[in-house]
């Protein structure tokens, strides 16, 4: 029988943390379209099977200008499906992880036309695509 100690516990099991856990509802249309890829996820590398369909849903930020477009910073291994569809609330995009390797998406705000643009909105993604 495997187990542990229980009655040794290092310092930072002392007192336990807050536990966060987000829960992302999404609609049966959104489900077909594949993963949904939201704010949530920046901080993660996206992994992905070639040929998954996937869509990047973002609100737009709080302050400031509203998000004007999305880019793939590799069309052979994240080819973008549509063009971004803007709305008053954000902007949203199908994309497919089409080839094998590391591959990522950004957006930023209007006037824009890279991801270095001082006072414009910018938020990240990067994508593992495999086999």
């Amino acid at each position: 029988m495997l187990g542990f100690d229980t009655t040794r516990c290092p310092k930072e099991c002392e007192s336990p943390g807050p536990l966060t856990i987000t829960v992302v509802v999404v609609s049966a249309i959104d489900l077909q379209d594949g993963v949904v890829v939201s704010e949530q996820d920046k901080p993660w590398v996206i992994r992905l099977h070639t040929g998954r369909p996937f869509v990047i849903t973002l609100r737009n930020p709080p302050c400031g200008p509203p998000w004007a477009r999305l880019t793939s910073t590799n069309e052979t291994i994240i080819v973008p499906l549509q063009t971004a569809v803007l709305s008053a609330d954000g902007i949203q995009q199908r994309f497919l992880a089409d080839g094998s390797g590391r591959g990522g998406v950004y957006a930023v705000g209007p006037g824009c036309p890279t991801f270095a643009c001082p006072g414009s909105p910018y938020i990240g993604f990067t994508f593992l695509v495999s086999v």
